[in-house]
């Protein structure tokens, strides 16, 4: 690559008048592995690293080993204008032009890497090429004091100017200054794509010289000359304008761009002139007019009158019948291209279209649509951060308002779920169902849970005879006495009472006339109290939900009256209380309804229970919330504020009603889809005719814009709205 490109440094050094081998010295500093890919940590980019601003200041592709060199050129020129040293310029190029930034090791040892290069490419020697030069001076605004820097690179205090022609009009065909990077090392010449800029930049400055001219020329009669010799002198205009035509000759295609560019300028004065002129009446009529906007435009030409006049007049015949072909024949190729755009109903928007539109109109089609989509998210995305938050349910996948919290996405995002709601609500309805298998994981299903009590009571059964052995009748007096101090501490309430009394009714069924009992009856009613705060109660004249803490209080004294009667029942009961935990896990979360008819989760229960098992946990006592493990809880938080960020959709309806939204949105998309080529079909008559040939192509080129402009601007909304579609739905692309 490296041969390929030596022509090049050579030509960049040339053109901007910087010594080529310190371009190839910065390059072997910045990317000596001839990667045109290199990426740096600080995000430097490409042959000659450019960080992405610079480059598109520079107006260069920093991919393009090429472009990279002509810019790198450029900015040293730039730098050593400003600075006068060669020292400081490799510094602003490491390092910006602020002064302030230069004091890091990285910078102020740039300048003696480059150096080094240097040496080594021109062969000689590379012992401390900056010695007694001051380099080690922190300061980065210091010049170097010694002749060594000097030697290497010439006296810094004399560094030449580029080698641009002295054109005191530059600014008239868009240069604003000789430092400015011309079309030249732009295009890079011999490409095709170079060749077409150079080609399309040539017939600009053709018909920009054209208006010159007769600008000029319009400017010396009202003066009569009076401002010969001085500085705005209209010769010297026009002079300045056939140079920068001349300066053309030997680009490519320098013939068809100097007179193409030629004819549009011609066709602009005379449209102008026309204005002033009657453009209806019949044919005779449209003939005069044109005759005389024919001659008029070849005087403010320095062109022979005589014949502007008659091609003026001959356009009029010759348009005519122009116009009723080409627009035949488009007619019937845009019929076939796109057969809805003769039946759009949507008329034109205003043509006075905004500036995006005038750098994409002329060329806007459904390839560009992506672009257009992508100015309206920028427009909307202002105002707030657009940082993307991935959701942490498996299987959900949030848009670009619930991913983002941007209330101007939220707005265009409503918009478009009105306009177009089959994908949206299918993405809807597949994050509905990851939520609801994420949510079934953790509180279970019914079928889980008879799963899970039937494998307790197989455990259980297995042990029974273990552990109740041995048993003898116990005294059941304590349990009674707990049982009446709950049943009085909980008078007129009964609904806690009624379940209480159940259980006192259970007691005395297991309750010999002696006032004692069976350790293994009393375990069967310690089991009645789990039963009847199942979810399967609930409802019904077992239903414990009320008592649930006060049951759970009685369990413990149940157990110490059990194993009195039944020794190394506590070992017992802890293991089915392990077999029990997650049973009464599902049981308190599944009594929650926390989904439902359809079996979809419901937020605000969601976020209502989990407040209550916070609350639940803080305080003494044995609680049903207490099943519940804190992975469950953080499981669950988890999925309440994935929910949360669902309902970000609803920070666009305080930008305004959707409906209104609506209209701004697609008349947005609607002139930026248009363009500026509706002015062509609208006003190309009164723009374009005039001159010798301006008038033929005006009517025929009018109605042929006419005519595809609104099957071009419908395919160009229907794929900028699938576009924007796309990334609402995907914004991580």
């Amino acid at each position: 690559m490296a041969d390929d490109l030596d022509r090049h440094y050579d030509g960049a050094g040339q053109y901007w008048n910087v010594d080529p081998n310190l371009l190839r010295a910065v390059h072997a500093v910045e990317n000596p592995k001839n990667d045109p890919d290199a990426v740096s940590p600080s995000g430097a980019i490409g042959h000659m690293q450019f960080m992405p601003k610079t480059a598109r200041a520079l107006n260069i592709d920093p991919h393009n080993p090429v472009h990279s060199i002509y810019g790198a050129a450029r900015l040293l020129r730039e730098n050593l204008d400003r600075y006068g040293n060669v020292v400081d310029a490799l510094r602003a190029y490491n390092d910006g032009t602020d002064r302030s930034k230069w004091g890091n090791e990285e910078t102020m040892a740039y300048p003696q890497k480059v150096a080094q290069n240097y040496a080594a490419i021109k062969g000689q020697p590379q012992d401390d090429p900056f010695a007694g030069a001051g380099m080690a001076d922190p300061q980065p605004a210091s010049k170097p004091n010694g002749n060594a820097f000097d030697t290497m690179f010439g006296k810094s205090d004399e560094v030449p100017k580029p080698k641009a022609g002295a054109d005191p009009f530059a600014s008239v065909f868009g240069k604003e200054d000789a430092s400015s990077l011309p079309a030249k090392a732009q295009a890079h010449q011999g490409t095709f794509l170079g060749n077409m800029v150079s080609f399309g930049s040539d017939a600009i400055d053709s018909a920009a010289a054209e208006v010159i001219k007769a600008g000029a020329n319009i400017i010396d009669g009202v003066t009569f000359h009076k401002l010969h010799g001085t500085q705005y002198d209209p010769r010297l205009f026009k002079r300045a304008a056939e140079q920068e035509i001349a300066d053309h000759d030997d680009d490519w295609g320098s013939t068809a761009s100097k007179y193409g560019g030629a004819l549009v300028g011609d066709a602009v004065v005379g449209g102008t002139l026309g204005r002033f002129l009657p453009g209806g009446g019949n044919a005779l009529v449209r003939g005069v007019t044109r005759a005389a906007e024919g001659a008029a435009t070849a005087r403010l030409m320095d062109q022979n009158p005589l014949l502007g006049a008659l091609g003026g007049a001959a356009s009029v015949p010759l348009g005519a019948v122009a116009s009723k072909i080409i627009s035949k024949v488009m007619a019937r190729g845009g019929a076939e291209a796109a057969p809805e755009a003769q039946t759009a109903s949507a008329p034109l928007p205003p043509s006075d279209a905004p500036p995006e539109a005038v750098k994409l109109g002329l060329l806007t089609g459904p390839k560009q649509a992506d672009k257009l989509a992508q100015r309206i998210w920028a427009d909307y995305q202002k105002g707030g951060p657009a940082q993307v938050i991935e959701s942490q349910i498996p299987g959900v996948h949030l848009t670009a308002s619930q991913a983002t919290g941007n209330a101007g996405l939220a707005q265009l995002e409503r918009v478009r779920r009105a306009a177009n709601p089959s994908p949206f609500v299918a993405l809807e309805q597949a994050n509905t169902n990851a939520r609801n298998d994420y949510l079934r994981q953790i509180v279970g299903t019914e079928d889980q849970l008879q799963a899970a009590e039937a494998a307790r009571s197989a455990a259980e059964a297995s042990h029974r005879e273990a552990a109740f052995g041995k048993q003898s009748p116990v005294d059941v007096t304590p349990i009674r006495n707990h049982l009446a101090d709950l049943i009085a501490q909980n008078r007129g309430r009964d609904t806690v009472q009624q379940p209480l009394r159940n259980v006192m009714g259970q007691l005395a069924a297991v309750t010999e006339e002696d006032g004692t009992a069976m350790p293994e009856h009393l375990w069967n009613v310690r089991k009645y109290l789990g039963d009847m705060v199942s979810p399967r109660a609930r409802g019904t004249a077992n239903d414990g939900q009320a008592a649930a803490s006060q049951l759970l209080d009685l369990k413990p004294t149940i157990t110490d009256v059990i194993e009195n009667g039944a020794p190394g029942f506590k070992k017992y009961a802890s293991a089915y209380e392990e077999l029990s935990r997650p049973i009464d896990a599902m049981r308190f979360l599944q009594s929650r309804n926390l989904t439902d008819a359809q079996g979809n989760v419901r937020l605000g229960q969601l976020d209502t229970m989990l407040k209550a098992i916070r609350r639940e946990k803080g305080k003494p006592g044995v609680r049903d919330a207490d099943s519940v493990n804190e992975e469950q809880i953080e499981a669950l938080e988890k999925l309440r504020d994935d929910m949360r960020l669902a309902s970000r959709i609803d920070l666009g309806k305080a930008r305004g009603s959707d409906t209104n939204v609506n209209l701004t949105t697609s008349g947005r998309v609607a002139r930026m889809a248009q363009g500026v080529a509706p002015k062509l079909a609208a006003g190309a008559a009164g723009m374009v005719e005039g001159g010798a040939l301006g008038g033929l192509l005006a009517n025929g080129a009018a109605k042929v814009v006419e005519n595809r402009m609104l099957g071009r601007m419908a395919n160009t909304q229907a794929a900028t709205y699938d576009a924007i579609d796309n990334m609402l739905i995907n914004p991580r692309r």
